[in-house]
């Protein structure tokens, strides 16, 4: 089966990181029965990498480095990037020039909860959203982070702090940030558009794909 890989990245400014997050989705066998002529399986998500790039980066330096990693990515199987265009957009027109090989979303974070597909290029996503949905998966366990993983416990901090602060992305003070949860955060929420229930959750008896 072809691997699968999401990836997000959050765009800095002078004083904050961008971000680059990458999971990959795994689906975990558990039993076969030959009467539905179905396995039964498990999906979820695993952090493979994340990344803060250094402050004050320029942008086509930044679109550089996640090129890079994308087509690396893009060699090993199926792969997509869901940018926060919020304040970044010349980046995101720098990516979409610079893209072979990867698919990408660009988005909008709002402070409200829109939905629906994309407008001008640019899907609209609400701060809530994004933060509720990747706590709930890894409180169901259907996020999973590697021990050991480099930025792994910057990562648990900022959850941490977004929680205490009730999810509002981008309200740190000063030397604080979220950039490892809002990267992480649009990976996974745009991995619930692409599969939906699929994505994660209870077990399902799925047809096998030869």
């Amino acid at each position: 089966m072809k691997r699968q890989f999401l990836a997000g990245l959050d765009l800095g400014q002078e004083r904050d990181y961008s971000a680059l997050a990458v999971v990959e989705r795994r689906e975990e066998e558990d039993g076969w029965d030959a009467a539905r002529y179905a396995v039964k399986r498990r999906a979820r998500l695993w952090v493979r990498h994340l990344e803060r790039i250094p402050l004050r980066t320029s942008y086509p330096a930044v679109v550089e480095r996640v090129r890079g990693a994308m087509e690396g990515l893009a060699a090993e199987g199926r792969t997509r990037l869901a940018v926060d265009g919020t304040s970044g957009r010349p980046a995101v027109d720098l990516l979409r020039a610079a893209r072979k090989g990867w698919e990408l979303w660009a988005a909008t974070i709002t402070s409200g909860s829109p939905g629906g597909g994309p407008s001008g290029g640019y899907y609209r996503v609400g701060k809530r959203d994004l933060v509720v949905g990747l706590q709930v998966m890894l409180e169901r366990r259907e996020l999973q982070v590697a021990k050991g993983l480099t930025l792994g416990k910057a990562l648990a901090r900022e959850l941490v702090e977004v929680e205490e602060r009730g999810t509002k992305l981008g309200a740190f003070g000063e030397g604080r940030h979220d950039d490892l949860v809002t990267a992480l955060s649009l990976a996974c929420w745009m991995g619930r558009q692409v599969w939906g229930r699929r994505l994660s959750g209870p077990a399902g008896w799925w047809v096998r794909e030869e």
